[in-house]
């Protein structure tokens, strides 16, 4: 809170908005902060501006590495890491991402029983204003080559530890032939993370974790393989 001095609270912009984005609950500072509540606010007005613009409008098209550059330069060891600077800069060469990697076994599995595999792209939402990275309400497209294993998990998480979308344990995967295909809008800022599992023995169910969810399926001796980070801001 702002003090005697009139010296203005920053607490907004150095811890705020990093919980915000990580999908923590927020200090109750924040709830009586004039300067954050000032600062939030503010923040709240620019991006509903931005939504209502038109789908025709688009920012300059490097505005986000050179924000980051800027920040680098003026605060290099305050609040940003240095993917942070790096990974707007090679989102340029192109959003869309694929993956397709062999499975980590667990004990028991026979890897050469099935082909067992994940690939992912994001899909732009029609309403958001685009920059370089993907944005709230994009989603990710995920398809799953699962050959012809019993039992199958698809799991995407949020920086680890919110689980947002699991389907194969209480609820059969959209499953086609050999295949799993589904979309999962990404709500909120955040690191996401795919989780595929699958083999002969049932999925376990989700803990919530990313890392206690590869673990039990590593311990029920079912195959694992976990998709690339997916930035979202």
């Amino acid at each position: 809170m702002s003090d005697q001095s009139n010296q203005r609270c920053e607490r907004w912009e150095t811890d705020g908005l990093l919980a915000l984005e990580r999908g923590e609950a927020l200090d109750p500072h924040f709830d009586t902060c004039p300067d954050c509540l000032a600062a939030r606010s503010a923040g709240e007005a620019v991006v509903a501006r931005l939504m209502q613009a038109s789908a025709g409008w688009q920012p300059p098209g490097d505005w986000e590495a050179r924000v980051f550059a800027r920040i680098a330069r003026e605060q290099p060891a305050r609040r940003f890491a240095w993917w942070q600077v790096l990974f707007p800069v090679l989102a340029a060469a192109g959003l869309a991402i694929w993956l397709a990697r062999p499975a980590t076994p667990g004990a028991g599995t026979d890897v050469n029983a099935a082909p067992f595999g994940l690939s992912l792209s994001i899909v732009d939402a029609a309403q958001v204003v685009r920059g370089e990275t993907p944005k709230p309400g994009d989603a990710l497209s995920l398809r799953a080559s699962v050959g012809g294993v019993a039992h199958v998990g698809l799991r995407v998480y949020r920086d680890d530890r919110t689980l947002v979308f699991a389907c194969g344990h209480a609820d059969a995967c959209p499953r086609t032939a050999d295949e799993v295909v589904t979309r999962v809008t990404m709500d909120a800022p955040g690191a996401y993370r795919t989780l595929l599992i699958g083999g002969a023995a049932a999925v376990p169910s989700p803990a919530g974790s990313l890392d206690t969810d590869m673990a039990r399926a590593r311990e029920a001796g079912l195959q694992v393989v976990l998709g690339e980070v997916v930035r979202v801001w």
